[in-house]
Formats: structure tokens, sequence, C-alpha cells
């Protein structure tokens, strides 16, 4: 049984009614009918929270996608659909789910605050490939691996000619111009499949299932520095020190 992903139903969200499917206390592993975690993938890390049950709280430590199938399409990357998404409960919490059984009805709960963060280190991270395309392409091409985490992310290239300061310096400029149209972001799936989404921007689309802001404009200022990794490759590193967004728009339970 696949579990519902209700963060793409509404990102804005904090908190959503579930039934449980599987509890496997001596592997701290929770499956749910639905939630509204986010699971590590794409190099953006996985939410946290609080599973609420019976009058108690426990936390979740990490949330990851197992199982599935492979969805292979002309018109997006392959990926695994039809997952179930296991929430990792804290070890000293354990006990507090103790008698729970498949069809109880819980609560999930996210940090609010690091799922904004890790939606506007999302959010950036895009404004900056968008920048990279645009002034460097082959830099695009060479990605092979990101990181998205509160307050920062990455990405690492291989290249045949290092970054230079004075590219660093034109691609913040470029970010700047990128954030001050304040572009909003569209997401919507791949037609027919509810697990493979889109992220838009202007005239920028890329495949993408992550979270993210409302618009780019919510991140504000972008700051990037480049690190030589060994030879032919390169990181540059992204920090966001003045977001501009606002707690307030999550909203209580559906």
């Amino acid at each position: 049984m696949k579990t519902e992903k209700y963060y793409y139903q509404d990102m804005q969200a904090s908190r959503l009614f579930a039934r449980v499917v599987e509890w496997l206390p001596e592997k701290r592993t929770l499956v749910l009918d639905r939630t509204i975690a986010y699971p590590e993938g794409g190099g953006q890390v996985a939410d946290q929270g609080v599973i609420v049950w019976a009058g108690q709280q426990v936390r979740f430590e990490d949330v990851q996608k197992r199982g599935g199938f492979p969805l292979f399409h002309e018109a997006f990357p392959a990926i695994n659909v039809g997952t179930r998404v296991l929430h990792s409960i804290a070890e000293d919490d354990v006990a507090g789910l103790a008698g729970l059984q498949p069809g109880d009805g819980v609560e999930v709960c996210i940090d609010v605050e690091r799922r904004e963060q890790l939606s506007l280190s999302h959010t950036a991270s895009h404004v900056v490939f968008m920048a990279l395309e645009q002034l460097r392409p082959t830099l695009v091409e060479g990605l092979i691996g990101c990181s998205i985490r509160q307050g920062a992310a990455r990405f690492d290239f291989l290249v045949e000619e290092r970054i230079e300061l004075a590219e660093v310096a034109a691609f913040e400029q470029r970010c700047a111009e990128l954030v001050a149209q304040d572009l909003a972001v569209r997401l919507f799936p791949l037609e027919g499949h509810d697990e493979a989404w889109y992220w838009q921007a202007g005239d920028c689309v890329m495949p993408c299932g992550g979270t993210h802001l409302p618009s780019i404009g919510a991140v504000g200022p972008i700051e990037l520095s480049r690190k030589r990794l060994g030879k032919n490759k390169e990181r540059l590193s992204m920090r966001f020190p003045q977001p501009h967004y606002d707690l307030s728009r999550y909203h209580p339970a559906v």
C-alpha cells in the first residue's frame, strides 16, 4: 500500500490526520496511509516533527521513501513512484506508542520553521540554477550533486574550467535580478502521475518534487562562494542571510 503524499496537495499545511498502516517498534518505523512529512529526496533533507496519539506526542527524526516501482517517461527523469513513507521515531520516544495498532488514527505535525527554511533553500537553489543556465550553461550540464539544508544549499559540478571569483560575483548579481522579479512559483504534476512533479517560475520549467515557497522573491539575497574539490570538480555554496518569509502562512490541521 503506497502512502498518499499530502505535501504535494498543500505545502502550506502543518498538521494532518492519518491512519496507521504499520508500526514496527523494534525498527522505530511508522508507516501511515498518508503524510504531510516530506521524505528526504532530490538533495533536500527530510522534515521532522511529532506524531500525536492518545494524548501523547512522540518525535520523528527522519522520513524516507521505500519500495514502489520505477516510472519511465520520455519527458521525465526516472524516479520511483507508489512508495511507502517511513517515519523514524526517536529512540527515547518509542515507548510512547506502546499499544499502537494498524487502523489507529494519529496526527502528523511537522516542524513548520524547519519546513519553511528547507523550502526557502530549495527555492533559492532553483534561482541559482536559473542564473547558471543563463550565464554558464555548461555548469548545469556538469551538475553531479546537490545538498539542500536549513539556511544553506550547494551544487557540485564536473568542469573543464574552474569557476572564477569574477563569475561568482556575476552569478550573485543575476540571482539578485531574478529575485527582484519575484516570479510566482508553480508546481504541477506530470499528466496522469501524481508523484512526478515540475517546478516553474516564469519560462523556466524543470522536474522537481521538493517543497518550495510561493514565489522566488521570498528568498531574499543569495550569497555564493566556490570551492575546488579536486581535479575538474567544483562546489558552489549558497547562503540566504535575509529571507523574506512569513510563518503565519501555515494553517491548522486538515
